[in-house]
């Protein structure tokens, strides 16, 4: 839509999701394989267990910190809330983790301000939560909230507007909306091109964000 994790960019909708034909299970068997050791197969069990305790942990800590009235332990908790929200958002948990965004959003305008940039950075996380389940009439005004925030704060050149150029031009392109995304990918294109070059990774990137739109559109 940078990192508390900064901005969670709407998820990478330029590669369209299929459901591939699997090959034959049994082909895709390597029987020289070597058998997994015990040791092997407990260091897997361990991982596997740290990292279903992760969320509670996480949750505990933040219930833990945000029990505390001083303000001083406001950004900890927005961190922590901040950290299971992104668990659970990886995990296509994409309920819980627009509940716990809300919260960091609510604890980072009260500690932070509401034109702070971090600020929009809790908008783009949460807009960027609704835009992966196809809520975009609520991930278009926090995502329209963080670009005036950045455009407030930063200057007009800066390469941090990129990121919320684009998330708002995806939403837009999402929906159709193509005369207004190319305006914003164009916009967010020539700020990389001034402040990196024309071959820079992230000039390419939104070379591509561009060239996606207008396949949509038919013009190859």
């Amino acid at each position: 839509m940078a990192q508390q994790r900064s901005d969670i960019t709407p998820p990478n909708d330029s590669v369209d999701t299929q459901l591939l034909a699997s090959e034959d299970p049994v082909s895709l068997i390597d029987n020289g394989t070597p058998e997994i050791t015990v040791a092997e197969t407990q260091a897997l069990s361990d991982q596997e267990q740290e990292q279903d305790e992760l969320p509670t942990l996480l949750l505990q800590q933040a219930q833990e910190i945000g029990e505390e009235e001083s303000d001083t332990n406001l950004p900890a908790s927005a961190d922590n809330l901040n950290d299971l929200a992104l668990y659970y958002f990886d995990h296509g948990k994409y309920e819980q983790a627009a509940a716990l965004f809300q919260k960091t959003l609510a604890l980072c305008v009260r500690e932070k301000g509401p034109a702070h940039i971090d600020t929009a950075t809790c908008l783009n996380n949460l807009a960027g939560t609704y835009y992966v389940q196809g809520k975009y009439e609520q991930a278009e005004p926090l995502l329209h909230r963080a670009l005036t925030i950045c455009e407030r704060v930063l200057s007009t050149t800066d390469p941090d507007l990129v990121d919320s150029l684009n998330n708002l031009g995806m939403l837009y392109e999402a929906e159709g909306r193509y005369g207004q995304a190319e305006a914003l990918f164009q916009r967010s294109l020539e700020i990389c091109r001034q402040t990196f070059g024309s071959t820079h990774s992230q000039t390419v990137a939104c070379f591509n964000h561009l060239a996606r739109l207008y396949r949509r559109q038919g013009q190859y």
